[in-house]
């Protein structure tokens, strides 16, 4: 597996289980949910929880890697509903894995 399928594997395990922020996330690890309010790692695992996305059903739109130790995902989760949720996240390897440090939700089908 390389590095960018290993970030997607984080991913997913994230959506799928709510992987607690001290194992998944950076230390500075922030997201900002629709309404543009910042969360931190327990505020954005909370609303993972409650949003009940389908993440095995997570679709992703495009993997880039910035630095060697950097990749930005585009991915589309489905909601409960059958809602599509377009979502970026910045991933950087620290401490010898891959951490999460930045999460965004976009609104809508639309939204890319």
């Amino acid at each position: 597996m390389n590095a960018a399928e290993m970030v997607w594997a984080r991913e997913q395990k994230v959506l799928a289980h709510g992987e607690i922020a001290g194992t998944a996330f950076a230390e500075d690890f922030v997201s900002f949910a629709p309404n543009g309010n910042a969360l931190d790692g327990e505020q954005f695992t909370a609303l993972l929880r409650s949003a009940r996305l389908s993440a095995d059903d997570a679709r992703l739109m495009w993997c880039e890697q910035g630095q060697k130790d950097s990749y930005c995902l585009a991915f589309r989760v489905p909601e409960a509903d059958g809602r599509l949720t377009t979502h970026m996240s910045l991933w950087r390897y620290q401490k010898d894995e891959w951490r999460k440090q930045f999460h965004i939700f976009v609104e809508g089908e639309d939204s890319f």
